[in-house]
């Protein structure tokens, strides 16, 4: 008998869109989702934009939503081609929709950050059940790079959703209709219009994936993996195509040469590194789980080693994102946030392992692990607690877990109660690490850009920000003043930015008030903390040199 391949191609098209259902209305997604939601939004607009990346991208979408054009990106009024715009379409969005200010210039992020809770919920269940879906989630929203970025207006958290949306939809594949190849290449193709090649980690992640079990070749003769490639093609071609044709050389050497190359071959703007920078961050940023991490991976790899295993592609993702990123030579935080996801899903399959099994290696490990570790959170502590208090209560930490470690091994505790116990203790010491990101703060500088600001761009009168003795940047003053800015950084460039024949304004710190007083004539207009606003001519030819 001969089968119906068409009918066989209904069943999986329908099978896979009951598994899309099932996955959204399952109650502990939107529960994770409600947490996620309290968490990353919560207080979200009540901190300055920080300088750099966050207040430019911010400045960016606003410039879109005041002139209109929603191709050619602009900054400070002039154009811009670092990145792809999908992030600051999806911020400018929101500032024409709602209004323009901190907290939307953060919703895309955290929004995402979201959906990634959600995503990261479902991956793990997929991969290895409820339970590890549950967990890892909870361990992400107590991972303070995590929180911090989602909680930061820049594309990382963006583009790391739309990695793992990519990491979602091939661990249907395996199960569904060869119709996901266009779910992959859709989410690979949105990843790239947020950061360009550094969305390349998942669809590489895919095919080592594919190559290690035997299915490159496959994928290769499958016609929707080829349809899939033309549907990214035509989701990434047009809005580069036209920069292309718009701007030719100078979108090529600033978007490719400066932002891809140069990246990639030297370390630009001193973010350089060695092999050991990413560890130190990871053990940095997500204290205390980076402490489990080694004991995660082992138990990884023997996952992984099982044959069909679904948690492959999760290890290799992770080696070609830290293997990659190590090897560029210009080192940022937030290159490697990525990784965060799988190592929660790999910390939350060795807690699973550990509540399965009695007086296991994996028990002992965890629970000597918080022996030496949960102690130093009550060490941590900002907050006006006296050094004797601190070390009282790491001793009770230390105490407790001991007595925890006692009965464990003496079996007078069952593995699920200790598991339990031992997790909270890791969940309240990460809640520790991420409680600083909720109080507001108001940096001197957007204070006095405010007061120094126009309400319309129009006006075009340029406003001087001298970096001299203060640590002074452009991008957070432009955002806040609304006013072109001569971005100043010694007393040389301050003399030919001053015109003699017109009064001009300036934002410096106090120390170079009185620094420069003998040579300019000064009234300072407004005051916040150590920066002053002023009005600024010379009294004669200034000195150069002092």
């Amino acid at each position: 008998m001969i089968k119906d391949s068409s009918t066989d191609n209904s069943r999986l098209k329908m099978k896979s869109i009951l598994m899309i259902i099932s996955d959204l209305k399952d109650p502990a997604l939107w529960m994770l989702c409600s947490l996620a939601a309290v968490v990353l939004l919560w207080r979200l607009g009540l901190r300055s934009l920080d300088d750099w990346d966050e207040a430019i991208y911010a400045q960016i979408a606003k410039e879109i939503v005041q002139s209109g054009n929603w191709t050619t990106l602009h900054y400070g009024y002039f154009p811009w081609f670092h990145k792809p715009p999908l992030f600051m379409w999806s911020t400018a969005a929101f500032f024409q929709w709602f209004r323009i200010d901190e907290f939307w210039s953060r919703a895309a992020s955290a929004f995402s950050g979201i959906a990634l809770i959600g995503v990261t919920y479902l991956i793990g269940k997929k991969v290895y059940g409820y339970w590890v879906g549950v967990i890892a989630p909870l361990i992400l929203l107590t991972c303070y790079q995590f929180v911090y970025f989602a909680r930061f207006g820049t594309t990382d958290i963006m583009l790391t959703l739309f990695l793992f949306l990519t990491i979602y939809g091939y661990l249907h594949l395996h199960q569904g209709s060869q119709r996901w190849w266009y779910f992959i290449a859709c989410v690979c193709a949105l990843g790239f219009m947020v950061k360009g090649i550094g969305s390349i980690v998942a669809p590489v992640a895919i095919m080592l994936t594919l190559l290690l079990e035997r299915q490159l070749l496959n994928t290769l003769k499958s016609k929707y993996f080829w349809q899939g490639i033309i549907l990214a093609s035509v989701i990434i071609l047009p809005w580069h195509l036209l920069m292309i044709v718009e701007h030719g050389q100078a979108f090529l050497e600033q978007y490719l040469g400066y932002h891809v190359i140069a990246r990639s071959t030297q370390a630009i703007e001193g973010h350089d590194g060695n092999f050991f920078s990413y560890p130190q961050i990871i053990l940095k940023f997500f204290f205390p789980w980076a402490y489990l991490i080694p004991f995660s991976l082992i138990v990884s790899v023997k996952d992984t080693l099982k044959p069909h295993s679904q948690s492959r592609i999760l290890l290799v993702f992770l080696i070609v994102v830290f293997g990659l990123y190590t090897l560029v030579s210009t080192k940022l935080t937030w290159y490697i946030l990525p990784i965060y996801p799988v190592l929660a899903i790999f910390i939350a399959r060795l807690f699973q392992k550990a509540k399965d099994s009695s007086r296991s290696w994996i028990l002992i490990g965890i629970a000597i692990t918080a022996l030496i570790i949960i102690p130093l959170t009550p060490l941590k502590i900002v907050a006006a607690v006296s050094p004797l208090v601190k070390q009282i209560l790491a001793v009770l930490c230390f105490g407790v877990i001991l007595i925890l470690l006692a009965l464990v091994t003496l079996n007078k505790l069952s593995s699920k109660l200790a598991i339990l116990l031992l997790f909270m203790l890791f969940v309240v010491s990460g809640i520790r690490e991420i409680r600083g990101l909720y109080t507001a703060r108001e940096t001197a500088l957007a204070k006095i850009a405010q007061v120094a600001g126009q309400p319309d761009f129009s006006n075009r009168t340029p406003l001087i920000v001298a970096k001299l003795s203060a640590n002074l940047n452009h991008p957070s003053a432009l955002f806040y003043s609304n006013r072109p800015i001569k971005w100043i950084r010694s007393t040389k460039e301050l003399m030919l930015a001053v015109d003699a024949d017109r009064t001009n304004e300036i934002i410096m710190s106090k120390q170079d008030f009185e620094a420069l007083s003998s040579d300019y004539q000064i009234k300072i207009l407004s005051e916040a903390d150590s920066l002053v606003y002023a009005t600024i001519k010379p009294k004669a030819a200034p000195i150069i040199g002092k």
